[in-house]
């Protein structure tokens, strides 16, 4: 063997020296950092994997059992599971992840939904990197996967909620009834924090001008201590009346008549109240016409006296006894006891029996 042959055996033998070597230390190194990652693992409340870069499982933490229902070793044995369980609605997003996590290096998270082995749907938030070893060699990617199922389902409350709200609002508008919450802020009672344009119209002020206002800042001044007095029961969660009405301030000055109703609510996370109220104006003044109506009637009716029941009468001289036992004339007593005048005049036959010789027959 030349010189020069020798030294190109020599040098590889070195290179491949320096290859084992390496591959040795990115196996130690690995194998160091799996059994850190299991320690911390089998304790993590979220279920967490470790793929190789060859998409084979190295690791699943126990509390994928209690994720999915689903335990470590099934996982382990087959890869594509997460796959398999996936919702039929969200599959084709969790494959295409999966295949992604195989061919890129950079950290990935996404939301999906899968069907647990008790046929419950759970919601997943995904969050997988890559893993790296001291020495720089790629050793795969952690996966940590969170239970948001309970977050997801507040959140869809939230929207039906707010849905159901504008419905609410867009109902009310419909039906002329104004809508506010009220709720307490620091030194200020029963603060405006939101009212519909309804409401806004009844007492001519703007929505913007209402936010931050107080409720007895529009109420007249006969009527605050009912209302707040409903108010404050109602924040007491104590019974109060349906309704009730009131008058309400005007920004021009005048007031309106309103029929309120306070339920419990809550905004922004604190109590709150829900005000409804309904513009009575066109009501009033139906039952101001009527009242006056009534009056009048009743006027009239005081003027109109009418004759019933048995009279006394004396079958002699027609004389009637009152109800304070004297006897007077007949027409005296129609007279005292209706709005009935007589004139007096004299019948034929009566001529003829007083006065028989007035008139030749």
């Amino acid at each position: 063997m030349t010189d020069s042959a020798l030294d190109e055996y020599d040098e590889n033998v070195a290179r491949l020296a320096f290859n084992l070597e390496l591959e040795s230390m990115s196996l130690a190194t690995r194998e160091k950092r799996l059994e850190l990652f299991k320690t911390f693992a089998d304790f993590a409340y979220d279920w967490v994997y470790w793929m190789d870069p060859d998409g084979r499982c190295l690791y699943v933490s126990p509390s994928c059992e209690r994720i999915t229902g689903h335990f470590a070793a099934e996982f382990m044995h087959n890869p594509n599971l997460i796959e398999l369980i996936a919702h039929p609605l969200d599959r084709e997003a969790v494959a295409r992840h999966l295949h992604q996590e195989r061919v890129t290096q950079d950290l990935c998270s996404f939301d999906f939904r899968l069907i647990a082995r008790s046929g419950e749907e759970r919601w997943i938030a995904h969050v997988c990197r890559p893993v790296y070893g001291d020495d720089g060699t790629y050793l795969g990617r952690s996966a940590n996967n969170h239970d948001i199922t309970d977050r997801k389902q507040e959140k869809q409350r939230l929207i039906e909620s707010e849905r159901l709200y504008r419905a609410l609002v867009e109902a009310a508008e419909r039906m002329e009834e104004g809508i506010a919450i009220l709720q307490d802020q620091e030194e200020h009672e029963a603060a405006f924090v939101f009212t519909n344009e309804e409401f806004a119209r009844m007492v001519a002020f703007s929505v913007q001008e209402l936010s931050g206002m107080r409720l007895g800042e529009l109420l007249s001044s006969g009527h605050r201590p009912l209302a707040m007095n409903q108010y404050r029961r109602t924040q007491a969660g104590r019974d109060t009346e349906r309704r009730h009405e009131t008058l309400l301030m005007q920004k021009t000055g005048g007031t309106v008549p309103i029929e309120l109703s306070f339920s419990q609510t809550t905004f922004g996370g604190r109590p709150a109240t829900v005000c409804f109220a309904r513009d009575i104006t066109d009501r009033k003044r139906a039952e101001e016409t009527r009242e006056t109506l009534i009056a009048e009637l009743q006027f009239a009716l005081s003027k109109v006296k009418t004759l019933s029941g048995m009279l006394p009468i004396c079958s002699t001289c027609k004389k009637v006894r009152n109800d304070n036992g004297y006897w007077s004339q007949i027409e005296e007593f129609i007279r005292d006891h209706s709005n009935a005048e007589f004139s007096h005049s004299i019948c034929p036959e009566c001529v003829d029996k007083l006065y028989p010789d007035m008139f030749e027959k």
